[in-house]
């Protein structure tokens, strides 16, 4: 969902998505303001984990092992009715912050 900007950008979870009419990235996005809307509804409590590229080796990779354990914690986590986190493994050059992610579901 944000393909558009420039990869030199500190994409946070704060930015709002810019998502293209390409029906898989239009899908992600709809999905994500669904839950944003029950959840501030108040019906259900939602975090919303933005995945990097699952087993890639990119700037935005994410390893299965650790999409687990993001998922795990964040199931498991008493957070806000709304929150969203970036979620990619530890790599060089890394496409998305992650901190806000770490304190949130790992207290670190």
């Amino acid at each position: 969902m944000f393909e558009s900007c420039d990869p030199n950008w500190n994409v946070t979870e704060a930015w709002r998505p810019r998502p293209t009419v390409e029906a898989k990235v239009m899908a992600r996005y709809l999905g994500e303001f669904t839950c944003r809307e029950f959840a501030r509804e108040g019906s259900v409590r939602v975090t919303c984990l933005r995945l990097g590229a699952l087993d890639g080796d990119s700037t935005d990779a994410l390893t299965t092992a650790d999409a687990v354990q993001a998922i795990a914690k964040a199931l498991t986590a008493n957070g806000p009715h709304w929150q969203v986190l970036h979620v990619q493994s530890d790599v060089p050059d890394a496409r998305f912050p992650t901190g806000r992610m770490k304190e949130v579901l790992f207290g670190s």
